[in-house]
């Protein structure tokens, strides 16, 4: 019942389009209920009709039950078309809400899952979920309107015989609800198993060109193959039990049928029954079981798609994540270079045992070129995602540093200020101008002085459109290196008052890795930079070094600007 209801609390905010497709769905099931006996009339008057005589009366019911076919007819688009517009609304704004909590929610508080993982298992319960809302809803809702009317109809021709026929619904609406509950108990192992099989589609999709270069096109095909292999073993015990399901009731259908036209003609010997009632009761019979079998049926496809809806619960509420009560004061804060102070941070990921940073105490001045170093694994990226607040530390506290002095808050909370360009460079399918604004009130003026900065600006100018040209999805028609220094001119663009270089410069040549350090060094105090970096033009001279191990600060010295040999410094 549970699952129903949330079904229904989805349709509230649409009442007004699901009552006018019910009341047109109560309109087409009873003008079908009131084709059976124009078919019973029809039957005798078929004797009539053969010798001769007179054919009124079967022209009469063809007529009639032709009329009301389509009446029938006429309501079923109306609430066909009512429920599908109603309920295509309804999943877009599941979409809608499912697309601003994944792109909101705190990493640190995500599921270990994968982000295609989640996605892909979400598109693919939202099929259920769409068509509990409008085919499975709306034809739930007729099949009990027609069971309801069958029965009635029953009740008024023959009560006697009507008790028979609940026996015969009661054993097969049993059957058909044992056969229901083994298949929604296994639905949501087999929605997963296709989510996997989803997940390792669009991650290869995404890496053809690596999987290419290494030769392992039979093994990320035998991985694959592997993954349908387990999601067929799962699925196909779901089909066997569907596929039992029409015999089993198709048999005990039979059984009811039978022991009814045992009784009925005993009844019509006996005068308590004409032909037209008989065969009339023998429609509504057959109406009602075909209902019945499929009310519990569709019952299930209900139950599932609320159990969908509860899967993914928490990435459908409503709103996203709210702002903090010291949001606005922190960024009238953060209008000058800030720095960053962290005491005693640690912080373990979702599922890991070892700490990826453990009582990390540091300080980032405002205004200066800090390096973090250290080995593969030793924290650095963690410790980037803690000072753009995208972590939050399970111990310790991360202060913003800023003239006068401290602000006690979370680095989150910072609200564009401190900008990231991390070592994979993400664009989006649209212009070049439209992914260096990346949805900011940024002019094409400070657009184009953040790529002159990065320098990429010359680039652009070359392409046939210059800043309005199209780049594709994830800027596939660019090179590594051009997209890493779009990204760059991204960050510079917001005039933040922190930037953190996570391996940004890895893909560049050396020529433009010096090119970026000289707007570093331009752009040194007005502006904090954090570089994330192994070696390179970028860690010479700078101001402050802080060097990782194993997610512990080995050493922290600062350093004088000076022109020395490429990553050296010297110490103060």
């Amino acid at each position: 019942m549970s699952d129903f209801i949330r079904l229904l609390k989805l349709i509230r905010a649409h009442a007004a389009a699901y009552s006018v497709a019910v009341a047109a769905l109560i309109v087409g099931s009873a003008a079908f209920l009131l084709i059976p006996p124009q078919f019973g009339r029809l039957m005798a008057a078929l004797n009539d009709v053969a010798s001769g005589r007179n054919t009124k009366p079967a022209t009469t019911a063809i007529l009639i039950a032709a009329v009301l076919l389509g009446l029938h007819g006429l309501a079923a688009f109306a609430y066909t078309f009512l429920v599908s517009f109603a309920s295509e609304r309804i999943v877009n704004q599941l979409r809608a809400r499912f697309f601003g909590n994944l792109v909101n929610d705190r990493l640190d508080a995500r599921p270990p899952k994968s982000l295609g993982e989640i996605a892909s298992e979400f598109s693919s319960d939202l099929s259920l979920v769409q068509d509990g809302l409008s085919t499975t809803l709306i034809d739930c809702v007729r099949h009990a309107l027609v069971t309801l009317g069958a029965f009635a109809a029953l009740f008024w021709i023959d009560p006697k015989m009507t008790v028979i026929a609940l026996a015969g619904v009661g054993v097969v609406a049993g059957a058909i609800l044992i056969f229901i509950r083994r298949v929604t108990a296994s639905l949501i192992t087999i929605q997963q198993a296709r989510a996997k099989v989803m997940s390792l589609l669009l991650e290869s999709a995404s890496n053809v060109y690596i999987i290419q270069a290494y030769g392992r096109t039979a093994y990320m095909s035998a991985r694959f193959a592997s993954r349908l292999r387990d999601m067929f073993s799962r699925v196909w015990r779901q089909m066997f039990l569907v596929a039992s399901m029409n015999p089993v009731c198709l048999t005990l259908f039979a059984g009811v049928m039978s022991a009814l036209a045992i009784f009925g003609m005993q009844r019509l010997r006996e005068g308590q029954l004409t032909i037209p009632n008989l065969i009339s009761y023998f429609t509504f019979a057959a109406v009602l079981v075909a209902s019945v079998s499929q009310l519990g049926y569709l019952a299930g496809r209900l139950r599932q798609a609320g159990a969908m809806l509860a899967k993914h619960e928490r990435m459908l509420a409503p709103a996203g994540l709210p702002r903090t009560e010291n949001d606005d004061a922190v960024t009238d804060a953060c209008n000058q270079p800030c720095g960053f102070e962290l005491r005693d941070v640690s912080f373990t990921y979702p599922g890991k045992d070892t700490p990826a940073v453990m009582g990390v105490s540091l300080t980032v001045p405002p205004g200066k070129v800090t390096a973090i170093v250290g080995e593969s694994g030793s924290g650095k990226s963690t410790l980037a995602a803690i000072l753009c607040g995208l972590y939050r530390p399970q111990r310790g506290t991360v202060h913003l540093l800023a003239a006068p002095g401290f602000l006690e808050t979370r680095v989150g909370a910072c609200d564009g200020r401190v900008a990231i360009v991390p070592q994979e460079p993400f664009l989006f399918d649209g212009t070049i101008l439209e992914n260096i604004a990346f949805g900011r009130e940024v002019s094409e003026l400070s657009a184009r002085q953040a790529a002159i900065a990065a320098h990429i600006h010359d680039f652009i100018t070359t392409m046939p459109t210059g800043y309005e040209t199209q780049i594709g999805e994830g800027g596939r028609s660019l090179s590594r290196g051009q997209r890493q220094r779009i990204s760059i001119a991204r960050a510079l663009a917001g005039n933040p008052s922190a930037i953190i270089m996570d391996e940004a410069t890895a893909s560049l040549d050396v020529a433009s890795e010096r090119a970026i350090k000289a707007v570093i060094d331009e752009l040194r105090g007005r502006m904090t930079f954090v570089i994330i970096a192994h070696q390179g033009a970028l860690l010479s001279g700078v101001d402050h070094r802080i060097l990782l191990h194993r997610g512990e600060v080995q050493s922290e010295s600062r350093y004088a600007v000076a022109a020395t040999v490429p990553g050296e410094g010297i110490l103060c």
